[in-house]
């Protein structure tokens, strides 16, 4: 597969690139920038975000700002190219909704990069979770202060927790329900006048049976924390680093029922799963599901900024 990676950002050069470079099955094409770094001598460097064509690449990658997605995802799909975006897909639901209508009159996919969905953990826990429907699930994401300059507190470039951090719990509900409607039950945002963006927020989804709540509290500025709980009749379910976990590092299900406690344990790197998905010619049609009901989800909280 060829890949032609749109912006340089830090999840890039940090995580993606060596997996790029050591996978037999992927040809990194090159990456667009908005300015060559001649220090740079990993990969091929192209000055401008839409220099790919479609006989050079199956697929883009891009790692723009938040404001940018839904320009640069709509020219690629335009030209008959598959789209990979981190999230979120774009800033509106109208916008992604225009995206997988392009895909789908096309023959592509636009695919939302959210890794952990793709652990071996996290398939576990779909078991768990249709062997006993839980009446709870709490998701907390918080991070320490970035630098002043870091994109995320950049309202310009559509920053803010809720497009960031945010995504997170919307994706524990499209993860593990997508053929269920939930609404949003309340929530309070925390919202920054000197840099003009949303910090953070606590609410609460619940879903259409009413017989279910999904807690969620995110937040910039605070100590790292990412934790996963999961309630039910056979216990409660506790879950290590769910959206974050590191290659080297044992990924826990811990279940404490009736006070009595069983762990387990599992070896994986979600990053390399992710990509053999992709590359796996996966289903376009399921991808496109999965991008709309994230999207759904995440406007919910959109809509209460």
């Amino acid at each position: 597969m060829k890949i032609g990676v749109i912006g340089c950002a830090d999840i890039f050069k940090r995580k993606w690139l060596d997996f790029f470079l050591e996978n037999k099955s992927i040809e990194l094409v090159g990456v667009a920038r908005r300015m060559i770094d001649k220090d740079e001598k990993r990969f091929v460097q192209i000055e401008g975000y839409k220099k790919f064509k479609k006989n050079q690449v199956d697929i883009v990658y891009i790692t723009l700002p938040n404001s940018l997605h839904y320009e640069i995802a709509k020219h690629y799909l335009n030209k008959g190219i598959n789209v990979w975006v981190e999230k979120p897909t774009t800033i509106s639901l109208k916008r992604t909704v225009e995206l997988i209508n392009i895909a789908k009159k096309n023959n592509l996919f636009v695919f939302e990069s959210l890794q952990w969905k793709y652990h071996r953990r996290t398939l576990e826990l779909k078991k768990i979770i249709k062997n006993d429907r839980p009446y709870l699930i709490e998701v907390i994401f918080t991070i320490p202060r970035l630098s002043s300059s870091n994109i995320r507190y950049n309202r310009k470039l559509s920053g803010g927790a809720c497009l960031d951090l945010g995504s997170y719990p919307c994706s524990v509900i499209s993860t593990f329900f997508p053929d269920e409607d939930f609404e949003l039950l309340n929530i309070i945002n925390f919202k920054s006048e000197k840099k003009k963006i949303d910090m953070g927020a606590s609410g609460s989804f619940i879903s259409s049976k009413g017989d279910l709540i999904v807690k969620f509290y995110y937040s910039f500025d605070k100590c790292y924390q990412s934790t996963l709980s999961i309630h039910s009749r056979k216990g409660k379910f506790t879950v290590n680093q769910p959206f974050t976990i590191g290659n080297k590092v044992e990924a826990i299900i811990t279940n404490d029922y009736n006070t009595d406690l069983i762990e387990f344990k599992f070896s994986d790197c979600h990053y390399k799963k992710l990509l053999n998905y992709i590359l796996d010619n996966p289903d376009k049609e399921q991808i496109n599901n999965e991008t709309l009901k994230q999207a759904e989800t995440l406007n919910k909280l959109i809509l209460r900024l």
